[in-house]
């Protein structure tokens, strides 16, 4: 997991060069994603995101995740978000598998959950078998963000 704010986008030069396009659309569209939640493509399934507004909630009632085909960015336009993730990426169970059709599998039993608050432009970028948990905190109503998928053979 790499985290970092889409301010200092330009001073990060060990970024790929993909990541920082992926970055630099949401800064350009970030009026439009602000006031409709839709999905953006930059080079098709190979790269694209989507922006939504979520209601606050406890992480407890969100499930920790991982993905196998594409790399996770996950950017807080508005609002803060508390998120969940493993640095060792253990678990003790997949409960809902969804790799071959969607790209997830959830899973329970996170080993070492810790906890990564994020405010407006920051971002956690979740690589391939990276555990993450999204937590919507409750106390803030909405949360509007954008989520990056890069297919991993681009970088």
């Amino acid at each position: 997991m790499i985290t970092g704010n889409l301010k200092d986008i330009d001073d990060i030069h060990q970024f790929n060069p993909i990541i920082k396009m992926a970055m630099k659309d949401i800064i350009a569209r970030m009026d439009d994603a602000l006031t409709a939640c839709k999905r953006y493509e930059v080079m098709g399934e190979d790269l694209y995101w989507y922006s939504d507004t979520l209601e606050g909630c406890d992480c407890e009632e969100t499930s920790p995740e991982f993905h196998d085909q594409y790399v996770d960015i996950e950017v807080v336009l508005k609002g803060r978000e508390v998120i969940g993730y493993s640095e060792n990426n253990q678990y003790d169970t997949v409960t809902d598998d969804h790799i071959l059709d969607q790209d997830v599998a959830y899973v329970e039993g996170i080993k070492d959950e810790r906890y990564l608050s994020l405010g407006e432009g920051d971002f956690a970028i979740f690589y391939p078998g990276d555990i993450h948990r999204p937590c919507y905190r409750k106390d803030d109503k909405k949360i509007q963000k954008a989520v990056i998928k890069i297919n991993k053979t681009l970088l």
